[in-house]
């Protein structure tokens, strides 16, 4: 099945871990909110990510499973995409993983286990990695992160998430759309570990991949947080 591989301007128009539901969050005061929305911030917008636990907790409240559902068919079945296809298709000895559904995507996450790329392809939940990998659900955190982000933003933000770039560790200076490219094509089995970042070749390793990964899904956790590790880009660079 051929996956439709979205260039980064085109984005404008994955032993495992026990689930737990996540529980919705405590009322909070009008004043209170506007502070943790402050924390999301930057100055070319406010963002919200989840990490693999919140993309897989079963729907609850107003937890993100209940997010996940409601707004998967928008992100991920709307003409330009049809469901969620994490990897690297079409070319021999590659691999991919994907879901047709938001409860497949509950089922699957979270992952855990030692980073390592798919050995075969699979549809979910028809076909399940007989491999789990900690690298593949940060892969497909990732990817819900970035798609959901661009059918819905979350606030008033003027860029998308995929736009943003990283600010420290072996990727810095790449944005996340050019990192999750990377990311992919390490989960589908390609054995490349250098990426050109600046116009210098940088080494990496799949444990670095994933600390990444981590990293960019947890920044902006639940719109109420900011780790730091994604700044702007800066115009004309």
């Amino acid at each position: 099945m051929k996956q439709l591989i979205l260039p980064l301007a085109a984005l404008l128009a994955l032993a495992g871990c026990q689930k737990q539901a996540v529980e919705p969050a405590a009322p909070v005061s009008l004043s209170a909110q506007a502070a943790a929305d402050a924390t999301a911030r930057l100055a070319c917008g406010s963002f919200r990510t989840y990490s693999q636990g919140g993309w897989g907790s079963p729907a609850r409240g107003n937890n993100p499973g209940t997010y996940r559902d409601a707004r998967f068919a928008a992100a991920l079945m709307n003409g330009s995409v049809n469901g969620l296809v994490v990897g690297v298709t079409g070319q021999l000895n590659r691999h991919y993983i994907r879901f047709e559904t938001p409860g497949a995507i509950e089922d699957f996450l979270p992952q855990g286990g030692t980073p390592a790329a798919l050995t075969g392809s699979y549809e979910f939940p028809f076909l399940t990695p007989t491999r789990q990998s900690v690298l593949l659900g940060q892969a497909v955190a990732l990817k819900l992160n970035v798609y959901y982000d661009n059918a819905e933003k979350y606030g008033t933000p003027a860029l998308h998430l995929y736009e943003l770039v990283i600010v420290r560790g072996p990727f810095a200076g790449l944005p996340v759309g050019d990192f999750l490219a990377v990311l992919e094509r390490a989960v589908g089995g390609d054995p490349a570990r250098t990426v050109s970042i600046g116009g210098r070749p940088v080494p990496f390793t799949l444990a670095q991949l994933n600390d990444a990964a981590a990293a960019i899904n947890e920044n902006f956790e639940g719109g109420s947080a900011n780790n730091g590790f994604l700044r702007c880009p800066v115009p004309g660079s």
